[in-house]
């Protein structure tokens, strides 16, 4: 501001407006009030910020203050005075910083409403108060116009570091963290751009405007009211590693960069509780998110493109592909990394998926049918939905979103599990855990999909008996009689028909549900709530009364297998080593102690238990999770067959003339090369199964579930 002496009052009157000006325009950055118009009136000053603006009319002053108080800090000294009541009160530079947002009335927020002006107050301890904002927001008075100012500009160390990191992440970084990136519509990356255009120039904000947007679509966080965002996916979202020392950036302070530049109504929670911080509110226009909701239920018609990349060459978007994929084989688990290493067949079994898919990534993909038929999955899913109930609707929104992800990336690996001998799936892209309504639309005339009939009640039952010399003739009997091609009996009715639950298909869901919850071990009021919540959600009537399912545990099959696995489970907490207790179908001898950390994890799952219901004996911590491994063990050695075949088919010649797609534990899906030899190899494999089942004594077989 110009210092010459002048005597014309028409020079003293403009002087004057201009230090109001300038005022006003310091007030602002620092976040006080405005308890009249920006351009009208005296403006309301705290005492804190007045006496800053006294005592600094130049920004590099303003500037070399902070810098010098910063210097003060690190050294450990803080200047502080005496006033004449002999009390000890903080410098007038800290008061006008640090107290600025604390004096001000709690009117403040109707300032803010206005998205050109700062944030709102900063949480207590996340940033150095609205100092550092106003270096953040430095050069712009339109979030419309926010782009960002050189770190060198910043008054404060802490808002020059952060303009560093934001500007060395406005391009990924090369080795950035893993991040999903997310397909949308071609108009809906318009429709960001123009909301906010420093998302077309900065990766990093982009990344976290794919977040906020994308993030609410699974079934974890849906419907929760919050987003949770814990410190490496905020990082992950900027193209940042993961934070392994104290040294790096803060992801709170990320949060803040993304209120600044992009998102003046973003609002999270504190780390309390050992949780993560949550976005509770975001001010992103709700036409981008109906557009983004509307691409992710039907894509006909629409332009697909990466909401990071935006349209992009097909040779630049296979490389991303390729990125995809080598992070995903980079995370999979090994089996030497498994708490419990997987038996030798269950290894072969995964190298022999995975080899096919690293096949498939070059040239015609044999998941290329199933990805093309993904709208028509969806449009199944959807219109179960609407029938259904909103608790139902939740594990549709999680099939389609990884039907979804599938299309787009239409590749499947698999990794050694923890507590479980069966392969299972990495990525969000697979289709194991899809609702099973959604994968008859998927499939081409060269597919068909298999499924062991009463598979887990069939192996428990030989398990119970052979292991633990449990009699389970009411169990046994059920089962011949399924079997019986002759006979009209139905092993679901019959159970349905020992509750009060109506005669709808949601029902035989219901009670499958229950039965497979107490072979694995459930408590019994878990069971009746699983069976419960499964009829809510696929009738739409609500819970039924707790009496409607009490008969569930009466059926004599489900009441013999509760005394059977009771048993089981007190033999595997005192077993003797000289009995196979704890020996899987492998014939490897298992350590319940190793299981300690499954009981927990299902133990958090457990419903309350209530009077009446069982309490489990005398069980020791890991015996429910060992007896699951010992029966998966059972089911993993009765697919095997199938797998040796098809190893040996593709030592052949390389040219598979059939091939196992897809593999979800009692179900596989095959592919024939031949859409004519469909029906050929999927009575190979029913004779392989049936040749299996007899030698280990084992009552079900393999069906066809579904072909085209």
């Amino acid at each position: 501001m110009s210092t010459r002496n002048t005597t014309s009052s028409d020079d003293a009157d403009e002087r004057a407006e201009a230090a109001r000006k300038a005022r006003r325009r310091r007030r602002v950055a620092l976040g006080a009030p405005q308890t009249s118009p920006p351009d009208t009136g005296p403006l309301y000053e705290p005492p804190s910020v007045r006496k800053a603006n006294e005592s600094s009319r130049s920004g590099d002053a303003l500037r070399a203050r902070f810098k010098e108080r910063a210097r003060r800090r690190q050294d450990g000294h803080r200047t502080r005075k005496t006033d004449n009541t002999g009390r000890t009160t903080p410098p007038a530079d800290e008061d006008a910083t640090e107290g600025a947002h604390t004096s001000v009335p709690s009117g403040r927020e109707r300032v803010y409403k206005d998205p050109e002006n700062l944030p709102p107050t900063p949480q207590s301890g996340d940033l150095w108060r609205d100092c550092v904002l106003r270096d953040l927001r430095a050069g712009f008075k339109k979030i419309e116009d926010a782009r960002l100012p050189e770190p060198e500009s910043a008054a404060t160390p802490l808002g020059e570091r952060i303009l560093h990191t934001l500007q060395r992440t406005e391009s990924r970084p090369n080795g950035a963290m893993d991040f999903s990136f997310v397909r949308v519509s071609a108009r809906e990356v318009e429709m960001v751009e123009e909301w906010r255009p420093i998302l077309a120039r900065h990766d990093g904000l982009r990344g976290f405007a794919q977040l906020v947007i994308h993030r609410k679509r699974d079934e974890e966080h849906a419907d929760k009211g919050y987003i949770p965002v814990p410190a490496d996916t905020i990082r992950a979202a900027f193209g940042l590693k993961p934070q392994k020392s104290g040294d790096q950036l803060k992801s709170t302070n990320l949060l803040w960069a993304y209120k600044c530049f992009v998102d003046p109504q973003l609002e999270w929670s504190k780390y309390a509780d050992n949780r993560c911080r949550r976005i509770t509110q975001h001010g992103t226009p709700d036409e981008i998110m109906t557009e983004a909701t509307s691409f992710f239920h039907d894509r006909q018609g629409k332009t697909p493109v990466l909401f990071m990349k935006g349209e992009v060459s097909t040779p630049t978007e296979n490389k991303f592909r390729a990125e995809c994929f080598e992070n995903m084989e980079a995370k999979r688990r090994t089996p030497e990394e498994a708490t419990i290493t997987p038996p030798e067949k269950s290894q072969r079994m995964t190298a022999y998926l995975n080899g096919l898919t690293r096949e498939a990534r070059s040239g015609r993909s044999m998941f290329d049918t199933l990805a093309n038929n993904v709208q028509d999955g969806v449009d199944r899913l959807l219109q179960v939905a609407e029938e259904g109930a909103e608790v139902y609707n939740k594990g549709i929104r999680q099939s389609i979103s990884q039907l979804r992800r599938f299309q787009d990336m239409p590749l499947m690996l698999y990794q050694a599990a923890n507590l479980t001998p069966r392969p299972t799936p990495v990525g969000a892209n697979h289709l194991v855990g899809v609702d099973s309504l959604a994968i008859p639309p998927l499939l081409g005339e060269n597919h068909v999909a298999l499924d062991l009939s009463k598979a887990q009640l069939a192996m428990f039952a030989t398990v119970a008996e052979e292991r633990y010399g449990q009699d389970m003739p009411n169990t046994q009997s059920a089962l011949d009689e399924h079997l019986d091609p002759a006979s009209a009996f139905d092993m679901w009715e019959s159970v349905r028909s020992a509750t009060k639950l109506p005669d709808i298909p949601a029902a035989e869901y219901a009670v499958k549900r229950g039965t497979y919850s107490a072979v694995y071990g459930a408590s019994e009021n878990t069971i009746k709530h699983n069976a419960s919540k499964e009829i809510a959600g696929r009738s739409g009537n609500g819970y039924p009364k707790r009496e409607k399912v009490e008969g569930l545990l009466e059926h004599e099959v489900i009441h013999e297998v509760l005394n059977a696995r009771e048993n089981a489970h007190r033999q595997i907490s005192y077993h003797d080593k000289n009995r196979p207790h704890t020996v899987d179908a492998f014939g490897r001898e298992l350590d319940r102690r190793d299981f300690r950390d499954g009981d927990q994890d299902e133990l958090r799952k457990e419903q309350r238990q209530v009077e009446g219901d069982e309490t489990h004996g005398q069980m020791r911590e890991g015996a429910k999770s060992t007896l699951a491994y010992i029966v998966q063990s059972l089911e993993v050695k009765t697919m095997w067959p199938i797998f040796d075949a098809a190893i040996k088919e593709r030592r052949r010649d390389e040219k598979d003339r059939w091939r196992i797609l897809l593999y979800k534990y009692d179900e596989v899906i095959l592919w024939s090369r031949e859409k004519r030899e469909t029906d050929r190899w999927s009575r190979y494999v029913q004779n392989l199964i049936e040749e299996q089942v007899d030698k280990l004594g084992i009552k079900t077989r393999l069906d066809v579930e579904y072909a085209p």
